[in-house]
């Protein structure tokens, strides 16, 4: 899906609120859609640029708002790591308990087509902690969340085995999955 000219305000508003989200959350990788369902949004390194190569950064000046992050509107894998160059990682997320922990597998490289917040499609290689990090917050808009990495055994408490045991098996399908997106329809 690609970005319309006049979605261009409206994103930079939206990056903001994003932003602000970001520093109340102490969280330096987030992910959000917009309001009317037509983008989705990868924000990377708002709170701690270090890990972020200074060419992949973009300048974002909205009043407030922080510089230095990756932004990514309607971002797409078009090519990933191979599995034996696979990294295992322990993740958390905002969206689950705070002493929920899952090891998953990500790949160590990949390859993301995107707009700009001007609008400009652009292509990047992300790795190691960038890759882990685009990849989890893609997941989100896929409809997979960290626990479906993990078996309902590997769960730390009865409630949320509960929660998770309906439909478990084919989120745990979806996220392991290494899916390839089409840019043509994406």
């Amino acid at each position: 899906m690609r970005m319309k000219k006049n979605q261009v305000s409206s994103h930079r508003k939206w990056l903001f609120l994003l932003g602000n989200t970001q520093s109340s959350q102490k969280s330096a990788f987030f992910t959000s859609n917009d309001s009317n369902g037509e983008s989705k949004m990868v924000v990377m390194g708002e709170g701690d640029t270090r890990s972020i190569p200074r060419q992949m950064q973009q300048k974002h000046t909205e009043e407030g708002a922080k510089d230095g992050g990756i932004f990514l509107v309607n971002p797409r894998i078009l090519s990933r790591s191979s599995e034996v160059d696979m990294n295992v990682w322990t993740e958390q997320c905002l969206v689950l308990p705070p002493d929920f922990t899952a090891t998953v597998l990500r790949d160590s490289l990949i390859t993301v087509e995107y707009e700009t917040l001007e609008g400009q499609t652009r292509t990047i290689q992300l790795e190691g902690e960038l890759s882990r990090a685009a990849q989890h917050e893609m997941d989100h808009d896929r409809g997979v969340l960290i626990l479906d990495h993990v078996s309902l055994d590997e769960m730390s408490n009865d409630i949320m085995r509960m929660l998770e045991s309906r439909g478990h098996e084919e989120r745990m399908l979806r996220a392991y999955e290494r899916y390839i997106s089409d840019p043509m329809t994406a």
